[in-house]
């Protein structure tokens, strides 16, 4: 019988450690993420914020331009370097992947500018689109500073940097849009955005001696293919997961576009808490690859994803029960069609984690462009039904959407896992993780109940405590599996 988890290594230790402080600085940015997902939408309501929506739909995309897959190229290639007592050589591919990005940043915002100047229902005063594709340069030096502190060991300074972004962007909208509208917003994002990079860089030049004159692109240019197949597997992701909500403002409504953004936004805090997660092990998993461990990246790619699944499930069931009275609450009854399209983008989300399991160790095992591949087909797959889902008018647009991103979902999940076993040859043992997310089919009759609040939320007591019991008893989780990651993390 095989150990529930690997066994513990110095890697294992350090993979756990960084799991543990990239979560716990995710959680307290998911709690502002949480909070800015409901301020914000009632603060410029639902036209506004449709349109806002939009606009940082595409920035968010086109921020991909300047981190041109080097990220994963950090990950895989600086880590090993820098944990394994060669600094020189990580200081130096550090400093030119560094440098690299900040030149495209201004790309990047150029990009945003002319996408914008062809969108004139979002942003027709040249001025605003100014801001918005300077605000766009400027975040993208902002993550190309913060990016490169998890290879070098510094996860909670990376966190602590996501948590002032996301703090300061709900501060400068709620601040400013009562007096200045969206146009004040926009116009006062660059200057957060001037002050968050010029931090980060002063945090990371105090982590590494990082210097721009250390630029050689010869310790880059063997790294370029596995660069630019990432850059198209983020690039396709990024459009999978933003595109929708900008599409929906311009061929749609912006109202439509503001009952979907609402739940994308839950989708995406659930999703970046994932990649949080895995972009912490990455590093590790990256030195396991390299001594040949294949069994226990395979193990730990088992793990990750059942943890994922159970917890993105509770998740799920816990939104269909009790989501109608939070948007009631934190919202008003114009955001009320935005429940059941979160109910129905939730049941995508443990799909997604399983198929992103799969799509990371693809890029640990150096097979970035079957990686790429299979964000690729998600992406296309997405926008394939949003067209679909478009045809058929504005009336509905954001559910039939919401129903798009399960299916494409489904289809990544598969996709993922056949490539990393026929690339691999890594079979991933997903029986157990598919026994946890079938409880996900009660969120959708649990929309219909019609039950006071006391009786739903009795239920979700219920249902967390039978679904936990169930989970451990069956070995789904089993007992000791959780005690020693318990341990491991301690």
């Amino acid at each position: 019988m095989e150990p529930p988890i690997p066994p513990l290594t110095t890697a294992t230790r350090r993979g756990a450690g960084n799991v543990a402080k990239m979560l716990s600085g995710r959680l307290a940015t998911e709690a502002v993420l949480v909070i800015s997902a409901f301020a914000i939408p009632r603060a410029l309501g639902v036209e506004d914020y449709g349109r806002y929506a939009a606009i940082m739909a595409v920035v968010s995309i086109l921020q991909v331009v300047s981190a041109a897959g080097l990220p994963l190229v950090e990950a895989r290639h600086v880590a090993p370097l820098w944990h394994s007592g060669r600094a020189a050589d990580a200081t130096v591919l550090a400093s030119t992947i560094w440098t690299s990005r900040l030149l495209l940043s201004s790309v990047a915002g150029a990009l945003v500018a002319a996408w914008l100047a062809m969108s004139g229902n979002l942003l027709a005063r040249p001025a605003l689109l100014l801001a918005v594709a300077a605000q766009a340069l400027l975040r993208c030096a902002f993550e190309a500073s913060r990016s490169l502190l998890v290879p070098l060991g510094h996860v909670g300074r990376y966190s602590l940097l996501d948590f002032l972004r996301a703090s300061f962007t709900l501060l400068v909208v709620l601040a400013v849009f009562p007096r200045g509208g969206l146009g004040g917003v926009l116009a006062a994002l660059p200057a957060m955005y001037l002050l968050l990079a010029g931090a980060a860089a002063a945090t990371l030049l105090a982590a590494a001696p990082l210097r721009p004159s250390r630029f050689f692109f010869a310790a880059l240019r063997p790294h370029l293919p596995y660069s630019l197949a990432a850059f198209v597997g983020t690039l396709a992701e990024m459009v999978q997961f933003h595109f929708s909500v900008y599409a929906v403002a311009v061929w749609a409504t912006a109202r439509e576009a503001g009952y979907l953004a609402l739940p994308l936004q839950v989708f995406v805090m659930l999703q970046g808490l994932f990649i949080a997660g895995r972009s912490s092990l990455l590093p590790v998993m990256a030195e396991l690859d390299a001594g040949g461990e294949s069994e226990r990246l395979r193990r730990w790619g088992e793990v990750v994803a059942r943890y994922s699944v159970a917890a993105t499930c509770v998740v799920g069931v816990a939104w269909s029960l009790l989501g109608a009275d939070v948007i009631r609450w934190l919202l008003t009854d114009a955001y009320a069609p935005a429940y059941r399209a979160a109910t129905v983008i939730l049941l995508a989300v443990p799909l997604f984690c399983v198929g992103a399991t799969c799509g990371g160790l693809l890029y640990v095992r150096g097979r970035a462009w079957a990686a790429a591949a299979g964000a690729g087909f998600y992406a296309a797959s997405t926008l394939a039904g949003v067209v679909v889902a478009l045809g058929r008018g504005p009336s509905g647009a954001s559910l039939r959407v919401a129903w798009v991103y399960v299916l494409a979902s489904a289809l990544y999940c598969g996709f993922a896992y056949v490539a990393l076993g026929l690339r691999c040859g890594m079979w991933l043992r997903l029986g157990r993780a598919l026994a946890l997310v079938l409880p996900m089919a009660l969120a959708w009759p649990a929309v219909a109940w019609d039950a006071g609040l006391p009786a739903r939320a009795g239920a979700l007591a219920a249902f967390v405590v039978t679904y936990g019991v169930a989970a451990v008893g069956s070995k789904l989780l089993p007992r000791e599996e959780i005690l020693g990651i318990l341990r491991t993390l301690r």
